[in-house]
């Protein structure tokens, strides 16, 4: 794979932005041409080492953006300005963006491939038509990079927000993201790219599939299992698949004719 880091590339944090109480974005100082949707092999010498989507723009400072869970994200979590870390990558198969009206569907984590996804778009926004994007979370406080919502409204981009339970002062929608399809300003020829747990995803794809869209541009990110990164040690097979080598994108025609898939 050419541009790929196969050996760990020792980089600095050069930012880290507090999104919640246990999710953090640390911005690093290398820069990566990667494929919105693509991952990183992020390592913490003496720790361990853990796969993580890309949420930066393609040529940008690389991002990443993650929930404390584990003893890796811990001592990530524990990192400040100035502390180095190890990147390998990038990884995967990423999105497709040929252009047209494209619909984004993101759920609580699944945020930082999509917002990848955004920025490519908003590059080039005059190759696509009707952007939108429908993002749901667990409660308004874990919604994910709220500042720059209003600059993606600027981009001609229609974010459309939903959360499981209120809190004191959100007068948005509440229920889960599917409840958003009432909103699409999209036709079912748009190209649909989509991130979140699996039983979101296996949901946001039935309904659009009742809805008219072609399963074979409903692209779903299946982030889950991975760890060598390269398709040796097995941990991430589903079907005839290995999710870090021949994902972590797969298109929906794909995924549901494999049961494992947890998507169907």
């Amino acid at each position: 794979m050419e541009g790929v880091s196969w050996v760990p590339r020792l980089t600095r944090v050069l930012e880290r932005v507090q999104h919640t109480a246990d999710t953090v974005s640390l911005k690093l100082d290398l820069s990566l041409n990667h494929q919105p949707g693509q991952f990183v092999q992020v390592s913490v010498p003496g720790v361990g080492e853990i796969p993580l989507s890309v949420a930066s723009f393609p040529g940008d400072r690389l991002m990443i953006t993650f929930r404390r869970v584990g003893r890796v994200t811990a001592a990530l979590y524990g990192l400040g300005v100035g502390d180095s870390i190890g990147v390998r990558g990038p990884f995967g198969r990423g999105f497709p963006l040929e252009g047209g009206d494209v619909l984004l569907v993101a759920g609580g984590m699944g945020l930082p491939p999509i917002r990848s996804a955004l920025g490519s778009i908003l590059r080039e926004r005059d190759r696509f038509g009707t952007v939108q994007l429908l993002y749901g979370a667990r409660r308004p406080s874990l919604l994910l990079y709220r500042e720059e919502y209003d600059a993606w409204r600027r981009g001609d981009v229609v974010v459309s927000l939903i959360v499981d339970e209120a809190e004191d002062g959100w007068r948005g929608r509440v229920g889960v993201v599917t409840e958003l399809f009432d909103e699409l300003e999209v036709g079912s020829d748009a190209t649909v790219l989509v991130c979140g747990p699996e039983i979101m995803m296996k949901f946001v794809g039935r309904g659009l599939l009742k809805m008219g869209f072609d399963p074979k541009r409903i692209y779903m990110s299946m982030e889950r299992h991975m760890k060598c990164g390269v398709g040796l040690c097995g941990h991430c097979n589903i079907g005839p698949y290995y999710v870090c080598r021949d994902g972590p994108v797969f298109d929906f025609e794909t995924l549901r004719n494999i049961p494992e898939s947890g998507v169907i």
